[in-house]
């Protein structure tokens, strides 16, 4: 299994470098149980990033909105997308 710190610490390294726009992961719902999509585009905002065995949600769905919404700008980044998934997605 993954440690969160770990992730934590690769997705800050990839949001200072500049590698990619943001990162889709996962985050404590406002309930505390569940997780939510977090997409965190700031390196100081990835102590929000969580990974456990709640996290069981496929977040590459996401990828297809970012491709719209890319296919929509004039002058679209053209920096990949981060993204948190499970061998299986």
């Amino acid at each position: 299994m993954v440690n969160v710190e770990d992730l934590r610490k690769e997705a800050r390294r990839i949001l200072k470098e500049g590698k990619v726009k943001y990162v889709i992961g996962y985050e404590r719902d406002q309930n505390g149980l569940l997780p939510k999509p977090a997409f965190i585009q700031n390196p100081e905002e990835v102590n929000r990033l969580i990974w456990d065995p709640t996290c069981i949600h496929n977040l590459t769905k996401f990828l297809v909105d970012e491709k719209k919404r890319k296919a929509a700008e004039k002058k679209p980044d053209e920096r990949p997308v981060g993204i948190v998934v499970k061998g299986c997605d």
